[in-house]
């Protein structure tokens, strides 16, 4: 055990997010060959770790106030690399755009510390909601994710938008989300085309916008709909619900542990984002069979269902690309002709499950993981 080779991942949390789940499934793979320390700004860890890998919390709970997002990445900052120093870690691995720049920080004041960033977002989508934002994230993405020894992420996308607008210089590759074959599968029988349930998983908030999901089926007969998640627009949802008489029609059953399981007693996936990094939720989705329908927002669902070919897709319609079908962001109309077609065609449903199934074993983790042992190595 002594002789392994010692890596530090640093990242907000291990709660519910994208990020998280690609970490969670890593460090089962990397405590076979690596001694790993995982180091976290705050406590919040819904996945699970292995008991090999050494973890470390800075905060006890994730607090969004204004005062804990300006100081804490330099507590962190302060503590990580003194714990680093301590432990004798000689690579660092961060995911996110504020652990990245602490890792940022660590190379400028130790070489000798071999700094591997991640980024999981788009970032002229996630970071440009106001001009000042932009500006700041540029400056610090400038200034420290150029300290990398490698970068990678897990969209081609990702890295031209970095290397385009936010003069990123330094190696970046793509490694796309892995994921574990799924002992689910979507059955079908003949009870399928009776109601068509839809579901959805992801935090509640903007950038997911799943008021297009509840606009999108609100008129459409013998279709419903669950989102499976949570996040402060929880109470809106209630609430709009409750306007527009969707009680017994759009349902919110909060978190899932047992998010597999739960999916194929669905028929149809939907993602409705605004932006995305790699969606891992639409992958699992395909990967237990379910046909998907996406919104083609930058970056990761055009890669996935179509190999990355650029689409065009008329306002109000939708397209049938090579492994789910792909609509415009934001249009409502377009969903809720997508939600028809699947209703009315089940022999196309099951067409689309097996095409999931297909799509979904290019990122088993066994097909994954050697490219993310490449660049720690």
């Amino acid at each position: 055990m002594s002789d392994k080779k010692k890596i530090s991942i640093l990242t907000l949390s291990m709660g519910h997010g994208g990020a998280e789940k690609v970490i969670s499934l890593l460090l089962n793979e990397l405590i076979k060959e690596y001694k790993v320390y995982l180091y976290l700004f705050y406590d919040n860890i819904h996945y699970d770790i292995p008991a090999e890998v050494h973890v470390t919390t800075v905060y006890k709970n994730n607090s969004n106030g204004l005062f804990r997002k300006i100081f804490s990445p330099f507590v962190v900052f302060r503590k990580y690399y003194k714990f680093l120093k301590t432990e004798k870690i000689q690579t660092s691995i961060s995911f996110l755009f504020r652990a990245n720049i602490i890792n940022g920080m660590i190379k400028a004041k130790n070489e000798n510390i071999c700094a591997i960033m991640s980024e999981r977002n788009y970032p002229s989508k996630m970071y440009g909601s106001s001009f000042l934002r932009l500006k700041i994230s540029k400056f610090f993405i400038k200034k420290y994710y150029n300290k990398a020894d490698v970068l990678f992420s897990n969209s081609n996308y990702i890295n031209n938008d970095l290397k385009d607008n936010f003069d990123v210089r330094v190696p970046i590759q793509t490694i796309y989300n892995p994921i574990i074959e799924s002992n689910f599968i979507k059955k079908y029988d003949e009870t399928d085309n009776v109601i068509l349930k839809v579901v959805s998983v992801g935090r509640f908030d903007e950038v997911k916008n799943h008021y297009l999901l509840m606009r999108g089926v609100e008129k459409l007969e013998s279709i419903n709909l669950t989102i499976i998640g949570d996040g402060h627009l929880r109470e809106q949802y209630i609430e709009y619900i409750k306007n527009n008489k969707l009680s017994e029609k759009v349902y919110l059953p909060g978190v899932s542990k047992t998010v597999l399981k739960d999916l194929i007693n669905y028929d149809v996936f939907v993602l409705s984002s605004n932006s995305e990094g790699f969606p891992n939720s639409l992958l699992e989705a395909m990967s237990v069979g379910l046909p998907v329908i996406s919104t083609n927002c930058m970056s990761g669902p055009l890669e996935l269902l179509n190999e990355g070919e650029e689409v065009d897709i008329e306002s109000g319609c939708f397209l049938v690309a090579k492994y789910g079908i792909l609509i415009n962001v934001g249009d409502v109309e377009a969903l809720s002709q997508a939600l028809l077609y699947l209703r009315d065609n089940i022999e196309v449903r099951k067409k689309m499950s097996e095409k999931s199934l297909e799509r979904a074993k290019d990122f088993y983790i066994e097909n994954i993981y050697s490219d993310f042992v490449k660049i720690v190595e």
